[in-house]
């Protein structure tokens, strides 16, 4: 699938006038939070004791890696001079560290990093 969308991004006709933009999913498409989901108090949704709580410090903790064929292509845009944008479902008050972990995982660079 993303070799695909690096394809067709390649046959874009890109005007470097700075409004090309591409969106991105954080949750599950760029970050991958497979690690939280693997530990043994979350048990993959086996369990049901306050996730929310749970899935928030995992954010918190900034660990998430990025997910590597996404990150091929997030590289791929912005060497074609198409500007990314990040939504997440992740609440406002953990954007700054959100922001931190795309950066640890390799998206350093964006147009606009939408919260809900």
């Amino acid at each position: 699938m993303v070799d695909a969308a690096i394809e067709y991004a390649k046959t874009l006709n890109v005007s470097k006038d700075g409004k090309d933009l591409w969106v991105f999913y954080v949750d599950e498409a760029t970050l991958s939070n497979v690690p939280y989901y693997a530990r043994p108090m979350v048990g993959f949704g086996a369990t049901n004791a306050n996730i929310g709580k749970k899935f928030e410090s995992w954010i918190n903790e900034g660990k998430s890696p990025a997910v590597s064929g996404v990150l091929r292509l997030y590289q791929t845009l912005l060497d074609l001079g198409i500007k990314p944008i990040f939504i997440t479902d992740t609440k406002e008050e953990f954007r700054q560290v959100r922001m931190a972990n795309q950066k640890k995982a390799g998206y350093h660079s964006w147009f606009k990093f939408i919260c809900q």
